[in-house]
């Protein structure tokens, strides 16, 4: 118990130490750039400091970001800021409440409402190029919207497919060219690669859950989608998280039998990348933004295939649409003294040029179709993998759930990971170590849920009439 408490204080410690550094770190920056000798002819007029946390590499970012710094008219340097991605939203968190959060930031999807709730956002409604608002649907303007105004709008999106090592298929006796389609098939596939593997320390498919979002977001409620479990029942207005119990039962099947790779409630998810970039995982969940750093970055020598995530089973196979997600969307911050300058940062990020040089580059597909339908990408010339997971009439965005914040919400519990409705992560979790039974652990979360969704109706915060959709079709989920 002491050893816990122990490890409690040290990892606070270090992300208390992040967040003071990266204070001053924003301070030493602003002050070597403003001075550093140059003469002041050639000193910006004005700096911007930008933190960045993307599904995939930061490289093409980088660039984006040095191309405008050197070619801005109006002399403003963007400071990129230096986050570790494990810690990116706790410390991106403790920077505003702190004040010193940087003037533009990405954030994940599941923290916008939050954000909005804060009012962490600066309203963009005027601010919008032209071409965005002809050219994107009507789903990503209600996406980063709140009270009639707006405060962010996706401009790329990512998919989520099985990857699977074709030469391991091959050495178990599989076919190279069928990857699994349902979770028996999943299971049955990876106990064969682990156990032609024993002694090469190689397994049949990772899981890594350091990075809760990665791990039960990417890697299971989303992929899920494509069997018909979704965490929110539109038609009934209800949570139900009792749909994932197949998922964890099989997980757990392959950790006891030893096909799963081990030490996966620790393993960060760029470990499993770069495990799976190595040839040691026969298969592994991944992103479309992942393929840019596995080929760029880790240097994936492993012939590899791309296939559809796993079913429930084979009459659950494309039972609903699966899901697409927003990259991390951009905001500004609404507490900026560089407003004007951040806004104009801002457009630059979402115009098409900038948006056409990501999806040339593999980083991203662009929310705007006219750029998907009318861009040949330089990844498609390269044999690039990329192009396997752009997004088919098999998938699609989904509605938001509602998200179950009230006024009581304190900065302290902002700070943390989760809280809310985001504990179910915290109930996966406790699936996943195996210390607490599947299907009771899951119905308990189920009613914690819905428990907490009639407070908020009852208080009304939440009206949940605006969620229901009494003929909701999880093939065609943003049809009303």
């Amino acid at each position: 118990m002491k050893q816990k408490k122990w490890f409690v204080v040290v990892g606070v410690f270090l992300v208390i130490s992040i967040i003071l550094a990266s204070i001053q770190y924003i301070r030493s920056m602003s002050n070597e750039i403003n001075g550093g000798g140059q003469p002041v002819s050639e000193r910006p007029k004005e700096i911007i400091t930008f933190s960045y946390a993307s599904f995939g590499s930061d490289a093409e970012m980088r660039r984006v970001i040095d191309t405008y710094n050197q070619t801005n008219p109006d002399h403003v340097f963007v400071q990129l800021l230096t986050i570790p991605r494990e810690n990116y939203t706790r410390t991106l968190n403790m920077l505003m409440t702190s004040g010193e959060g940087p003037d533009l930031f990405s954030i994940h999807s599941d923290w916008v409402a939050t954000y909005m709730y804060k009012n962490w956002f600066k309203d963009i409604t005027g601010d919008l190029p032209a071409t965005m608002k002809q050219d994107y649907s009507d789903w990503a303007f209600e996406y980063g919207s709140f009270n009639g105004k707006q405060y962010v709008i996706p401009y790329g999106l990512s998919t989520v497919r099985l990857g699977y090592n074709k030469e391991l298929f091959r050495l178990a006796g599989l076919d190279e060219n069928r990857p699994p389609q349902t979770l028996a098939e999943l299971k049955e596939m990876a106990t064969m690669i682990a156990k032609k593997q024993i002694g090469n320390q190689k397994y049949g498919f990772v899981w890594p859950l350091a990075e809760e979002w990665y791990g039960f977001m990417q890697s299971m409620e989303i992929p899920m989608t494509y069997s018909g479990v979704s965490v929110f029942n539109f038609k009934a207005g209800k949570f139900d998280t009792t749909g994932y119990i197949p998922w964890m039962q099989t997980m757990l099947d392959m950790k006891n039998n030893g096909s799963l790779f081990p030490g996966n409630l620790t393993m960060k998810y760029d470990t499993a990348l770069t495990q799976f970039a190595k040839g040691n995982v026969g298969m592994m969940l991944l992103s479309s933004s992942d393929v840019y750093r596995l080929e760029n970055e880790l240097n994936i020598q492993t012939d590899w295939g791309v296939g559809m995530p796993p079913a429930l089973d084979q009459q659950k196979i494309g039972a609903g649409a699966l899901m697409i997600v927003p990259e991390p969307v951009i905001g500004i911050n609404s507490a900026t003294s560089h407003s004007e300058a951040s806004t104009r940062f801002w457009q630059y990020l979402h115009s098409d040029s900038v948006i056409t040089k990501m999806y040339e580059k593999g980083i991203y597909f662009p929310v705007s179709s006219r750029i998907r339908q009318t861009k040949a990408i330089d990844a498609v010339q390269v044999n690039s993998k990329f192009m396997s997971f752009q997004p088919t009439t098999l998938e699609s965005f989904y509605p938001k759930p509602p998200v179950l914040l009230d006024s009581s919400i304190t900065t302290s519990v902002i700070n943390q990971d989760h809280f809310g409705w985001n504990n179910r992560l915290k109930a996966y979790r406790e699936v996943a170590s195996g210390t607490a039974p599947v299907q009771d652990m899951l119905v308990a979360e189920t009613q914690r849920l819905n428990a907490m969704l009639q407070g908020a109706i009852q208080m009304g915060s939440i009206s949940i009439q605006s969620y229901i959709q009494a003929t909701f079709d999880m093939k065609h989920p943003l049809d009303k």
